[in-house]
């Protein structure tokens, strides 16, 4: 969807477009509708055409490099068509309009021979399948070198942390739900005050507000937190 009374009527886009189509609209919005000079090539194109009614590309590029795929995985969408291409896989077309969910391959049929082939030719043109593999293994010895680094002495994450440890905040597979329920109760109780509401009078003197010693008193403290202070 896209609102922009002033300049466009609302219409419906039915070519094929991609999110990375936004950022060279946008350019081009805020540069009186010419594109601007770039700092670094840019993948998408200018969606201005479309909103505008005077025609506009209908076609989306796709790279997929992660888990399961063992090669580069490129898609075209273009037309009626969806064209995927991969090294260590038999080419596959699909008539997205005749075949939604992608059944039926088309590309050993004869009578889309021509729409297979171009589908080919502009994919060995666009992408270097070789040069693409040999930068995603370089890339993965890197990430392996570093992750191997990051083990040896005291652990930092890589999540953003503006003021708690984003890395244990959430449910995440090294974590005890437990431990973790414990954690939310012992925000809630901070949340709550302590001395006037009797906190620490509640969980024994001496103790810290996120102290509790054993499972029936954070039991209780949990029930505290729900329902209010138990006599």
């Amino acid at each position: 969807m896209f609102y922009f009374p002033a300049d466009f009527r609302p219409c419906r886009v039915t070519q094929s477009i991609s999110t990375i189509d936004l950022l060279p609209t946008f350019a081009e919005i805020a540069n009186d509708g010419k594109a601007p000079n770039y700092a670094a090539p840019i993948d998408g194109r200018s969606l201005l055409a479309h909103l505008s009614g005077t025609g506009g590309h209908d076609e989306v590029l796709g790279e997929y490099f992660g888990e399961g795929a063992i090669a580069p995985l490129l898609m075209i969408r273009r037309g009626n068509y969806k064209y995927v291409r991969s090294a260590s896989d038999p080419e596959q077309l699909f008539d997205l309009v005749a075949d939604p969910v992608e059944q039926v391959n088309l590309a050993q049929k004869p009578g889309v021979a021509k729409t297979l082939a171009d589908f080919r030719t502009q994919a060995l043109a666009t992408w270097d399948e070789s040069a693409m593999r040999t930068e995603v293994i370089a890339s993965q010895r890197r990430r392996l070198y570093i992750k191997e680094a990051m083990k040896k002495g005291r652990h930092t994450s890589w999540d953003f942390q503006p003021f708690v440890d984003a890395s244990s905040t959430y449910m995440r597979n090294h974590l005890e739900i437990d431990d973790l329920e414990l954690t939310r109760v012992c925000r809630e109780l901070q949340t709550l005050g302590t001395g006037s509401c009797g906190l620490q009078s509640f969980v024994g003197e001496g103790a810290s507000s996120c102290d509790f010693g054993n499972s029936n008193t954070f039991v209780q403290a949990s029930l505290w937190v729900l329902f209010g202070k138990t006599q």
